[in-house]
């Protein structure tokens, strides 16, 4: 249970991308600072709930001393949990994650920021871009933090709770969309309506030039390299011609 809490915090890594020791030092260490950032917390004052779903990873990955350091605080760790459930419990304000498509669908789902890690892939690219969308926040594995860590946590749940901020109205607008199924010609008006409310910039696809849309610049490199190549065949055989003419004159 986190009732009563200030604000409870998912953290999952998946089952397949599995941060460092080192990273689990500064995540742990940027969670249990106070909210300026400035110095450790003691157990007693910890109002920040923290939920770890370890999947695929183990504790033998935590560092013991870290372990030792924030034993007895408000943190709980489990080799599984219900992710979607546990986002869409109203205690829960912010998700960290590694970025993977399915996560990144859920938060979306449940209409909740999130601070992503991105440890391999693409997954970086889907960072910025939920960043630049006002979706949450990134951190980079290799430079962050304990004190950006805190700064972003207690900066997304603090602006999350604040109705009228641009943050919670990205999230009340994906949300909606993200939920939205039409099945029939009935809901037609709901469409429209919350087209009035949201607008419809998501239903715009990205514009692309003709020679983009009809992979025009493809077929030109496909048609310079197939040309280059019967060119040069053509020049090497002309050459090779050339010198079996001479050796017949010389003959």
């Amino acid at each position: 249970r986190v009732s009563g809490a200030y604000a409870a915090l998912l953290v999952a890594f998946g089952s397949i991308a599995i941060p460092s020791s080192d990273h689990i030092k500064v995540l742990l260490d940027g969670f249990f600072m106070d909210s300026s950032c400035t110095f450790h917390i003691r157990k007693d004052s910890s109002s920040l709930r923290i939920l770890w779903s370890l999947s695929g990873l183990s504790m033998i990955n935590f560092p013991l001393e870290t372990i030792n350091k924030y034993d007895g605080y408000n943190i709980r760790f489990e080799e599984w949990v219900p992710q979607l459930n546990v986002l869409a419990h109203e205690s829960v304000k912010l998700f960290v994650t590694h970025g993977g498509m399915e996560s990144i669908h859920e938060v979306l789902y449940v209409g909740k920021p999130s601070i992503i890690v991105p440890l391999f892939g693409d997954q970086h690219a889907k960072a910025v871009l939920s960043r630049d969308r006002g979706l949450g926040d990134f951190l980079n594995k290799n430079t962050m933090t304990s004190i950006d860590i805190c700064k972003k946590v207690h900066n997304l749940i603090i602006d999350y709770g604040n109705r009228s901020s641009e943050l919670y109205h990205n999230f009340y607008k994906m949300s909606r969309i993200v939920n939205y199924n039409l099945n029939s010609y009935k809901e037609i008006y709901n469409v429209l309506e919350m087209e009035m409310e949201n607008g419809s910039q998501h239903l715009i696809p990205p514009s692309v030039s003709w020679i983009v849309a009809n992979d025009a610049d493809l077929w030109a490199t496909i048609f310079a390299i197939i040309s280059i190549s019967v060119y040069a065949i053509w020049f090497a055989y002309k050459k090779l011609c050339s010198k079996q003419k001479e050796k017949v004159k010389t003959n």
